[in-house]
């Protein structure tokens, strides 16, 4: 090869055989000064990803509060469309170590906990602070009214994920069954034993 990389200010090519000492140390302040910059630009970009996942890390924080908000309020339309825009959020706990699984079985909406369950089964594992999960929440709705949502919880889960949730033991010690009778929900104790018996 007979020429250079490096030009002179005179915009003429060198000859390699004209690449003398000063010359390399020139072409090397060059290569440390674009590699300088480089690292100025890949820490603009890193900066600007920080960033991002930060700006993301807060919308989803307001997605949850806005979802965690529906579900207490009983907004089901709006929770019902958040829960089918993102799962990123499903699997969030509010101060009491609930999902927004729990927080709607907690509130008996039964339409909300099939849209998440549906979408993601294995939420059903998930339990509160309290170390109830999703079938101790419904057994603790007054007066039998979460019936016809056990049932359709019941039909919705795999045979395993049933006997898992139905012989839970929360932080107290009691199984699914035991918080119904607790609360007098005696009807909820039936499909329980029905479920374990067939």
């Amino acid at each position: 090869m007979d020429k250079c990389l490096y030009c002179n200010g005179n915009k003429r090519s060198l000859e390699y055989t004209d690449f003398e000492e000063n010359d390399e140390v020139h072409f090397n302040d060059l290569a440390i000064n674009q590699t300088d910059k480089q690292e100025f630009d890949l820490s603009h970009v890193r900066n600007v990803i920080t960033a991002a996942r930060r700006t993301t890390t807060n919308q989803t924080e307001d997605q949850f509060s806005l979802l965690e908000n529906a579900i207490q309020q009983g907004n089901i339309d709006l929770a019902v469309k958040l829960i089918k825009q993102t799962q990123n959020y499903l699997g969030r706990e509010n101060d009491q170590g609930q999902t927004p699984l729990l927080l709607a079985a907690k509130f008996n909406q039964s339409r909300l906990i099939m849209a998440i369950l549906k979408k993601q089964p294995e939420f059903a594992k998930h339990v509160d602070k309290r170390g109830n999960n999703l079938l101790h929440l419904l057994a603790s709705v007054q007066e039998n009214k979460a019936k016809e949502t056990i049932e359709t919880v019941l039909l919705l889960l795999d045979d395993k994920m049933i006997e898992f949730l139905i012989s839970g033991l929360n932080r107290s010690q009691q199984i699914p069954a035991q918080v119904a009778e607790k609360n007098g929900n005696f009807e909820y104790i039936d499909l329980f034993n029905r479920k374990v018996n067939s």
